[in-house]
């Protein structure tokens, strides 16, 4: 979804956009898409991120037909460009070299990882210096998918070339458009008739506005930009103020930033439109245990877990809740059942561990301690990645909390045609 633009300078800011919107010719303007996870249970991407590849291509061009500004292109070689925004891992070794022939055992420390988890959001920021030249444009953004990148490809085939008989080089993979979008620009035109488009128009049987402005809320808040997110979440709840998103979500701000008495607010009126929700209440959970109210947690959490009787976050909310509350026995119970889901869970073994400390269980806490040292976090290994952040500014670029890219200039004699 190209959901908007503002300018560098952020003084005009239009979002919601429908099929067309006016930009000032000669402006540096950025552009924010939203890629929304919907309609699966697992995130996108899904499987080996490391060897995987999904990127976003996007292309302005002029009225010919003619790309005049990219970012996300393969090169003659079939490599992407490094400058795009994926959805990928980069992990690098003990000497800072990336992780890019399937040598996990390798694996040193991590650069970043970028998927969308179901049902929630991602963003990309694209700087554009817009054309001078006044006239119609054509915004065209696709989200790619190739199983795995040129690197790797190229990796087996250098091993193994008699597993690919009459070829002299690895294959080039099929690249599959997941999901397009395509905006008009009028560069240079500011008459109201080609003002942005919003309401109606900017909304569908299959995305209504609302839907728009939550995504792309869910996909500021996971970058940790509050304000817009609040923003977004408020416009929502204006759209549909008879469904319990628009003071669900503005309850997750509050809780982002520490404002435990607006979250409680907000959810006391998500609750009067869907009474109930297990999503409600766990967030309610979330939001009495940072308030100290350990029994109103401990009801919350397990009124999630009747509907959602895996839900990790709910047992590791009430395991804490139920040790703070000085109900150990009741804790360790719900500390085991998220280990028995998921052994790894760090935090978990830190909570038990200080549970039995309390319940004077020597033994059991020393072999908890030791899994809290196992799955310890090696926060120095941080330092290996700036070689390859330094070197590919890219990469870096994909490293940040907000991720921003440039629309690059493609010269006159190397213009491509669409599409």
């Amino acid at each position: 979804d190209v959901f908007g633009w503002r300018t560098a300078d952020g003084r005009r800011v239009e979002r919601a956009l429908g099929s067309r919107t006016s930009l000032p010719s000669g402006a540096d303007v950025v552009l924010d898409l939203v890629v929304r996870n919907r309609g699966t249970g697992h995130s996108f991407p899904g499987g080996t991120l490391d060897s995987n590849e999904g990127w976003l291509d996007v292309r302005l061009l002029d009225e010919a037909g003619r790309v005049v500004a990219r970012s996300g292109a393969l090169d003659e070689d079939g490599h992407l460009d490094p400058s795009a925004h994926v959805y990928r891992a980069l992990f690098v070794d003990s000497a800072g070299r990336p992780i890019d022939r399937r040598n996990p055992q390798d694996i040193r420390a991590l650069v970043f990882a970028n998927a969308i988890g179901p049902g929630t959001a991602n963003l990309a920021h694209y700087r554009l210096s817009v054309p001078g030249r006044a006239g119609r444009y054509t915004l065209d953004v696709r989200l790619q998918w190739r199983k795995f990148n040129r690197r790797y490809s190229e990796f087996v085939f250098d091993m193994v070339p008699e597993a690919f008989p009459g070829h002299t080089e690895a294959p080039r993979l099929p690249v599959t458009t997941v999901a397009r979008a395509e905006l008009v620009l009028d560069v240079g035109v500011d008459s109201a008739d080609r003002a942005t488009q919003t309401s109606a128009e900017a909304g569908s049987a299959e995305m209504p506005e609302w839907s728009r402005w939550n995504d792309f809320g869910i996909a500021s808040l996971r970058e940790g930009t509050t304000r817009a997110a609040r923003q977004a979440f408020a416009s929502v709840d204006e759209l549909a103020p008879s469904r319990p998103d628009g003071p669900m979500n503005l309850a997750r701000v509050a809780l982002a930033e520490g404002d435990v008495r607006s979250a409680l607010s907000h959810l006391e009126e998500a609750e009067r439109r869907a009474p109930g929700d297990a999503r409600i209440a766990w967030l309610r959970g979330e939001a009495h245990l940072a308030d100290g109210s350990y029994e109103e947690a401990v009801r919350a959490y397990r009124r999630t877990l009747v509907d959602f009787p895996r839900h990790r976050a709910s047992l590791m909310g009430l395991g804490r809740a139920l040790y703070l509350d000085g109900r150990h026995e009741a804790a360790l119970t719900a500390l085991e059942e998220l280990l028995a889901i998921d052994p790894e869970a760090r935090a978990a073994w830190y909570h038990k561990m200080l549970v039995l400390r309390s319940l004077d269980r020597a033994a059991e806490a020393d072999a908890a301690e030791a899994m809290v040292e196992y799955l310890r976090v090696d926060e120095a290994a941080g330092r290996l990645t700036r070689r390859v952040r330094a070197a590919q500014p890219g990469t870096n670029a994909m490293a940040q909390d907000v991720r921003a890219h440039v629309l690059e200039p493609v010269e006159p004699d190397r213009a491509e045609s669409g599409p």
